[in-house]
């Protein structure tokens, strides 16, 4: 799990381009309106089990929230789903969801 870290910290700096890309873009073109869409991803760690899933959820939503292009709505334990909202949808952002 530690080793997430370091790709997320990475992805933070691409994610940051591509916001600078979208916005200026929107900006470009006069766009006010929202922007980005909702995706459902199968979450690369609901395997975890008990008392573990819920720290599990919570070190996945936090490392994936950092990037400026996603950020985790919700993780459900049951079905092992995370809601992920995506300025532009690139799964990279998502990781580690």
């Amino acid at each position: 799990m530690l080793g997430d870290v370091g790709a997320a910290a990475l992805q933070v700096v691409v994610d940051f381009a591509v916001l600078t890309k979208v916005l200026a873009a929107a900006l470009a073109h006069g766009e006010r309106g929202p922007h980005g869409r909702f995706v459902v991803r199968q979450a690369s760690r609901s395997d975890a089990m008990g008392e573990d899933r819920i720290a599990v959820r919570g070190w996945m939503a936090l490392l994936a929230t950092y990037s400026p292009n996603a950020g985790v709505a919700d993780i459900d334990t049951d079905t092992g789903q995370a809601l992920v909202h995506d300025l532009e949808v690139r799964r990279d952002s998502e990781q580690p969801v």
